[in-house]
This record gives C-alpha cells, structure tokens and sequence, in this order.
C-alpha cells in the first residue's frame, strides 16, 4: 500500500506546471484593477526560480500573460494582432536558483478580431505564462473590470 501512495504523490507532484519542480513562480500586478475599454494598463510579471538549477524561459506569446473572458476563453495578451510572429525572435531568459526578473507589457482592452473593438464591459483575467524547458508554465492570476 505505502508504494502504491508514494507513486501516486510522485504523479501528482510532477502533473502539476506551477510546481516547485517546475522551478519557475510567477506573481501578476497591474497599474489599475479597472480599465475603460479600448484603454491600457501596464501588467508586470514577477518570475522566480525556486528551483535548484538554472531555469531559461520566454513569455508566451510574445509577452509573459494572457487574457481569459468569463468563460475561460483567451481573447487577448500583450500583442497588437492575433499574430505571433514576434515569438519568433525572442531569445530564452535565463534564471539562476533565486534569481528574479519582473517583465513589465502594456494591455490594451481590446479584441483581436479584426479591426481590434473595444472589449465588452465586464471582468477578464489576465493569466502569467511562460515557455519553459519542461513545457507551459502557469502563475498567478488577476481579475481586471473593464467599463464600456
């Protein structure tokens, strides 16, 4: 039985892409908890090696977050189009055990359909991600209003 437990911990612990094992924290702030739509606000990104070994990284696409509607659904991040050719050149970050670095982008409320709209009033979440060697990973979260 203590086996049986002991492998299941195990899966459970390395599952999981915000996890110690992963060595890479994320904490997100913005400059405003309320934005108007069609506004902008600066989001900044802390990542963190809590790791034991030296972690490289780049943001997802090309900056280090992404914006969820109420439903869950990306509809947006710190990129003017729905393109992601920028990522293309974006060289890996590297992290020593301990080490910190704080991204900082600008989000404006708007949708990347064509001819960038405004968002529609309500709360989005912008989500902290970035690429690391062991794949996607996921930090902190913050809820933004967007006034029509």
């Amino acid at each position: 039985m203590r086996p049986i437990l002991v492998l299941l911990l195990a899966t459970l612990a390395c599952s999981n892409p915000s996890s110690p094992d992963a060595g890479l924290k994320m904490e997100t702030s913005v400059s405003a908890s309320t934005v108007r739509a069609g506004e902008s606000i600066t989001v900044d990104v802390q990542v963190t090696n809590v790791g034991f070994k030296t972690q490289f990284f780049t943001g997802s696409c090309p900056g280090p977050f992404i914006v969820l509607d109420s439903f869950g659904e990306m509809i947006g991040g710190p990129w003017d189009t729905g393109y992601c050719l920028a990522a293309l050149s974006v060289s890996p970050t590297e992290l020593v055990p301990g080490a910190s670095v704080t991204l900082t982008h600008v989000w404006t409320a708007r949708r990347l359909e064509s001819g960038h709209p405004p968002l529609d009033p309500g709360t989005y979440r912008i989500q902290s991600e970035v690429r690391a060697a062991s794949g996607l990973v996921r930090g902190g979260s913050i809820d933004v209003l967007v006034e029509g």
